[in-house]
């Protein structure tokens, strides 16, 4: 979603070339979406309510179009 967005945002900078968000930057925010949880876990007790692999899917997904 992201990316589509940016694509859009890139296409009206080529128009107006008045947009800052494009597809290379997109991609670089995207790439930085991966977190750790183990503080969130130790400090607060936070347990993931997504089964493990449900969320082995959504990451399956994500990585497959290349935003991890």
């Amino acid at each position: 979603m992201v990316v589509g967005i940016a694509c859009f945002s890139e296409y009206l900078y080529n128009c107006w070339e008045a947009f800052l968000l494009n597809k290379d930057k997109a991609e670089e925010i995207a790439k930085r979406m991966v977190c750790d949880i183990t503080k969130a876990k130790t400090l607060l007790g936070f347990e993931p309510r997504v089964l493990s692999r449900r969320g082995q899917i959504n990451f399956e997904w994500y990585k497959k179009r290349k935003w991890l």
